[in-house]
């Protein structure tokens, strides 16, 4: 009887081992997925500020030229 649930054990054994792979795989390719979108729209937050702060700049040495000439 024992060799039976052994038989039957080692026959589970590489389906189960290659399902707990896949699932583990999956579980790290949606965190990743997750960071690299985090990232990116950090990056985009970072070069939408770096592109108000130049367009603030720009309109106050406008702005400033403007008060220069009055």
């Amino acid at each position: 009887m024992w060799q039976n649930s052994v038989t039957l054990l080692t026959l589970l054994a590489e389906p189960i081992f290659f399902l707990a792979a896949a699932i583990v795989l999956t579980v790290v390719g949606i965190k990743l997925a997750a960071y690299l979108k985090s990232a990116r729209d950090l990056a985009n937050a970072r070069r939408a500020q770096i592109e108000n702060s130049r367009e603030e700049k720009t309109r106050n040495h406008r702005e400033d030229g403007a008060k220069g000439t009055e």
